[in-house]
């Protein structure tokens, strides 16, 4: 959308503007004009007048679907909020108005179309018949239609100028997608209704053409119902079907939140206890008390994660077996034969190649080095086979990413061997012609190459050689080619045969003082014409300047060659790091061929909740409705669930004849951070054959090492909106209330969905950081501000306030219009409790249904609607407009405000 836009009552193409109405007897309007002949650019003869009848509403018998850009709300959509207008847009500015019938003037001009909602009692579908729209028929139009002449309302062009400067009439013109046409529907809808959204015409003619009737409509610009018009027949242009939610809007449901404190005996985040005594590979193996807690990626605020505790009497056979399924993996391509025995078909030693161990040892396990307890700790290999059948569910679409790359790096390594080809060749070029050269030759033959070439003591050679007297011009080649002229003369000597003797040409010398060119003096009696024709002041002896004296110094020119030299070798280096990106200085320098890993930036958190959602976040239906909880992250459970992904990912490629060393880091994102594919910020783990650390302290260079805050909300907006914005701020040092203005933003480094009402939200600061001072951070909860919306607020600040148990909320925290600064009372002035609420409202964001007049089909009734609105502009003066009037039904995102204090304590 957009940063700044305005409205207009109407746009018409000019031949409308200028159309008369149709003479008595004729249903048609016309336009009269006078066409120019031009011949070789100039007019000949007089004007030709012409005359055409003008297509209206009688004319059309459909829409081209692409015309229609936007319906608000969608097909089938279940949740509309009953207090908001639906409404339709159109691709272009004119098209509500471009076969209108009605020659009123601008601003208050009928558009040819409406749009009605209507319930399923109110109307049937009827046979068609020859006709070509579908037709419905409506039991009663005074009960179910709005007021035709007040359909100058509903139409109004959205255009975006954006700060442009140029005039509005030029601007529409030379940008036609910056502007468009919409169609609001004002009836105050009824809760948990259903209805149908339908484009119906305004004009008789329309209607009459429309239902397959050739009747001419009396009077021609008649309009399709009135005020006593009962059951009627209509064609429909587009139709659209949704259901409205109970009265309720973004406002309403997130006043609903309240903190939930997830306590440590509480279930949410509560970990499972898995039966560890009976794995099945080992039959002689039994221990009635071997357990282990399950991991899940979002645990209890402040869980410690049990300690390593694989009984030793299975820790010593699964560690043979393990060892046992390395080696037989180990073999080399030179071994495998028909007389090597087949590799150990048994549990996979998750990540052995990237830490290239013989086996994992139960000692480095206890002290929690990542392979050695990803492989003998049961929770953990629990956690990376979720990560391994997490790809074996989508092995087709990674393998598939994985392969266009390949095609990536074949073109890179082809062009790599060209260009190191072109620096073999440069090099020997250069030692067997260009390093044998004289220096004075060679200086001139390597002149585009002076600017860059640089020597050891600083500097390019264009600049040692300025720095020591010599004119560019001197080591030029254009120079040496006009020094290199022979003359051609015959000798006089022996000169029998005619023979051709070339003569030396002279040697250059540069001098080291250039006398100046002797001055000129003109005539007497010219040099006064000149003093008076450029009024100057001439002198009748001009003296001459003293010479200049140019200082020239010597020059290494050994070393100058040899620096342009070192540059012309390492022009294809040069080039290999202009063209190709993502090269290091030593891939660039040796050319060699070079080896990716794939990447596959597919956020495996979203594939997981798909077939095993527990393993996010356990026990999320305990969380009570509307509350708003805080957990932490298990960096533990997602390195091990990376490894198990990327062990699986790399036995996909082998077994797909794909050429990797088994050692590549293919997925690193297991949370949805929204970052491009290419964005470091993206990723969860760095490159799994650097790490280092224990299991669960493996963290990227750009991130702080510690685990991200989480914030659980479970609402009623989730489940209308999905995953909207949250933003965790900090109050500024000095800043006391919160304001837009006086806060740090911590955006959501990632988020997503749980279940249908549940989103999560992690943000890239420590649990810690906000205990220290939990009253300096609030969660901001913006609703989602993307294409507009019109509506009214439910009712009036009165009912508002009396619907809103005050005294009993949780949350007591103020809801403004996005960039409004709050005050310091949290609760809005209006909304007090105990407050006395007089007059209409205050501002025209606070506009409600209240303040309008329904008409009996309860559309806004615009002639009788005059709500009191002190807040400049006059929106709903005595000279209103469509663009007016949807102005005052534009409804701000709204959002809410938080205090962590309150989540947290």
């Amino acid at each position: 959308m957009a940063s700044s836009f305005l409205f207009l009552p109407d746009a018409l193409p000019a031949l409308a503007a200028a159309a008369k109405d149709p003479p008595a007897g004729a249903t048609r309007r016309s336009a009269s004009y006078d066409v120019a002949v031009t011949a070789n650019d100039a007019v000949a003869g007089s004007a030709v007048p012409l005359s055409a009848e003008l297509l209206d509403a009688g004319d059309v018998i459909g829409i081209d679907p692409r015309m229609i850009a936007r319906v608000d709300p969608r097909q089938a959509a279940t949740s509309f909020e009953p207090n908001y207008m639906p409404l339709i847009e159109f691709v272009d500015a004119d098209f509500p108005w471009r076969y209108s019938l009605d020659t009123a003037s601008p601003g208050r001009r009928k558009p040819w179309v409406v749009l009605i909602a209507l319930k399923p009692d109110e109307f049937s579908f009827e046979d068609p018949g020859p006709a070509p729209l579908p037709r419905i028929r409506v039991a009663d139009a005074s009960k179910s239609l709005p007021d035709l002449t007040q359909s100058w309302a509903l139409a109004h062009v959205h255009v975006s100028p954006d700060g442009s400067a140029t005039p509005l009439d030029e601007f529409m013109q030379a940008h036609p997608e910056r502007h468009y046409a919409r169609l609001l529907c004002p009836r105050r809808l009824e809760p948990n209704t259903a209805y149908s959204l339908l484009l119906v015409p305004v004009f008789e003619a329309g209607r009459l053409r429309g239902i397959g009737d050739d009747s001419a409509p009396a009077p021609w610009n008649a309009l399709a119902w009135g005020p006593g018009t009962g059951p009627i027949d209509l064609p429909v242009y587009f139709q659209s079907r949704f259901t409205t939610s109970a009265l309720e809007d973004f406002e309403l449901l997130v006043r609903r939140l309240k903190p939930y404190h997830v306590s440590p005996e509480d279930p949410v985040a509560a970990p499972a206890i898995a039966f560890a005594g009976e794995p099945g590979y080992y039959a002689d193996y039994h221990n009635a008390d071997a357990t282990f807690q399950i991991q899940d990626a979002l645990i209890k605020p402040g869980a410690t994660i049990q300690p390593y505790n694989t009984d030793p009497a299975l820790a010593a056979p699964l560690t043979s077996t393990l060892a046992a399924t390395i080696a037989g993996e180990a073999v080399t391509a030179d071994d495998d034969g028909p007389e090597t025995e087949d590799p150990l078909v048994a549990m996979p030693a998750y990540g052995w190649r990237f830490q290239q161990q013989a086996a994992p040892d139960q000692t480095r396990a206890r002290n929690g080095e990542w392979f050695d307890r990803v492989s003998l700790d049961l929770k953990f290999r629990h956690v990376a086979g979720l990560g391994a059948e997490t790809v074996r569910r989508n092995q087709e679409l990674f393998t598939a990413i994985c392969w266009q790359q390949y095609a990536e790096i074949a073109d890179v390594n082809r062009r790599l061997s060209q260009l190191k080809a072109a620096s073999l060749l440069a090099a020997r070029l250069s030692q067997r012609h260009f390093e044998r050269l004289p220096a004075d030759a060679a200086l001139a033959l390597a002149e585009p190459l002076q600017q860059s070439a640089t020597v050891a003591t600083g500097g390019t050679v264009a600049a040692v050689l300025r720095s020591a007297g010599f004119p560019a011009s001197f080591n030029s080649r254009a120079l040496r080619l006009t020094a290199a002229k022979r003359a051609r003369t015959v000798s006089a000597v022996g000169n029998v045969r005619g023979r051709v003797v070339p003569v030396p040409a002279p040697r250059l010398v540069l001098s080291a003082v250039a006398p100046r060119a002797p001055v000129r003096t003109l005539p007497t009696k010219f040099r006064v014409a000149i003093g008076e024709l450029f009024n100057l002041a001439i002198l009748e002896t001009p003296q001459p300047d003293p010479p200049l004296a140019i200082s020239v110094h010597a020059v290494d020119t050994a070393a100058l060659v040899g620096a342009l030299a070192t540059t012309y070798k390492s022009l294809p280096a040069k080039k290999v790091l202009g063209t190709i990106a993502g090269l290091s200085a030593v891939e660039a320098t040796t050319m060699e061929p070079i080896q990716r890993s794939p990447v596959v930036p597919i956020p495996l958190a979203d594939e997981l909740t798909k077939f095993a959602p527990s393993s996010l976040l356990r026990n999320r239906e305990a969380q009570p409705p509307n509350t708003l909880a805080v957990v932490a992250e298990n960096r533990a459970f997602i390195e091990a669930f990376l490894v198990g992904a990327n062990h699986e990912m790399n036995n996909e490629l082998r077994w797909r004849e794909f050429p990797t060393d088994m050692r590549s880091t293919i997925l690193a994102r297991f949370w949805n951070h929204r970052r491009a594919p290419n964005d470091p910020l993206g990723d969860d783990i760095p490159p799994i054959r650097d790490w280092s650390g224990v299991l669960g302290q493996n963290f990227t260079a750009l991130d702080d090492g510690q685990a991200d805050f989480v914030v659980l909300v479970r609402s009623d907006f989730i489940r209308k909106l999905g995953v909207v914005e949250v933003v965790l701020t900090r109050l500024r040092d000095g800043v006391t209330t919160w304001a837009p203005d006086g806060v740090d933003s911590f955006p959501a480094s990632f988020s997503g969905l749980l279940g249908l009402d549940t989103a999560y939200y992690g943000f890239g600061i420590a649990r810690e950081t906000v205990l220290a001072t939990p009253g300096r951070f609030f969660f901001a909860i913006y609703e989602p501000a993307g294409a507009l919306r019109f509506g009214l607020d439910i009712a009036t600040a009165g009912v508002r306030r009396a619907r809103f148990p005050f005294a009993t909320a949780a949350l007591p925290f103020s809801l403004n219009a996005v960039g409004r600064v709050i005050g310091a009372n949290p609760v809005p002035a209006h909304l007090r409790l105990g407050q006395a609420v007089t007059g209409s409202a205050a501002t025209w964001n606070d506009l409600s249904w209240a303040d309008m007049v329904l008409s009996g089909s309860a559309y806004v009734d615009f002639s009788a609607t005059n709500p009191v609105v002190t807040e400049p502009p006059a929106l709903w003066s005595a000279s209103r407009t469509s663009a007016s009037v949807a102005r005052s039904f534009l409804q701000k995102p709204v959002a809410a405000v938080i205090s962590a204090a309150r989540v947290l304590e």
